[in-house]
């Protein structure tokens, strides 16, 4: 029975466990400063929070214009500026969103219709976002053989003999390191290499590519033991 689909809100007020899930992610990304996530108009739109501002998951307690929406950013004079709502089936009312945007606030509709959407929720990272300080050009992967004709088809110069060496040299340390592994892979006990396939295996799910963090409020939402069964829910 898929989990996505259960019940972890009551049954006066239904809540997907992917319903969930999503806002648990988003408050990750926004609690580390912001994030790029996909709206219902399919485009990646910035969101994040104001200097000295905050982010939080209102309630009945704490509502914000009458409702309490999915997640909520506040400005540092604590007022809140912008709202965001995961939309799972029903997306938000007309008459919601005219409310917001009489009071000046800005919402983001993130729409998750599957778990698949989680995958693609926010906006890519390449590995330059992520490691600035490599610079691998892409025309440098693939076949040692292309790398070497690559190479050989420069021009002859200083600063081209630098760089000829510093990329044979690299070429040779990933060819070492990835043959190694393999002959490690030969040699270590077969149980390790079940693990490792098993590792290899997970990468692919979602609780792998967007893992929810400590500290995150939904956590406990979402860890409860016992949970109904599958429901249709918003």
């Amino acid at each position: 029975m898929p989990i996505w689909t259960n019940n972890v809100g009551t049954p006066e007020n239904p809540v997907s466990y992917l319903h969930e899930y999503a806002v648990a992610l988003i408050w990750d990304r926004l609690n580390a400063g912001g994030c790029f996530v996909k709206t219902t108009s399919g485009e990646y739109e910035h969101v994040s929070v104001p200097k000295s501002g905050r982010i939080a998951i209102p309630d009945e307690l704490t509502p914000i214009a009458g409702m309490a929406p999915d997640i909520a950013i506040y400005d540092g004079e604590h007022r809140p500026v912008t709202i965001v709502e995961v939309q799972v089936t029903t997306p938000p009312s007309a008459e919601k969103m005219a409310r917001v945007k009489r009071l000046g606030l800005k919402m983001v509709v993130v729409p998750v219709p599957n778990r698949e959407a989680l995958l693609t929720m926010f906006r890519p990272v390449s590995i330059k976002e992520l490691f600035p300080s490599i610079g691998i050009p892409s025309r440098f992967y693939g076949h040692t053989n292309l790398v070497e004709k690559q190479l050989n088809d420069l021009p002859y110069s200083a600063s081209n003999y630098d760089r000829k060496l510093r990329t044979r040299l690299e070429l040779a340390k990933a060819n070492d390191t990835v043959s190694n592994l393999i002959r490690y892979l030969k040699m270590c006990d077969p149980t390790l290499r079940q693990e490792l396939r098993a590792v290899l295996d997970e990468l692919d799910s979602i609780e792998s590519q967007h893992p929810l963090l400590p500290g995150t409020p939904k956590i406990p939402v979402l860890r409860q033991e016992d949970k109904p069964a599958d429901m249709p829910s918003s």
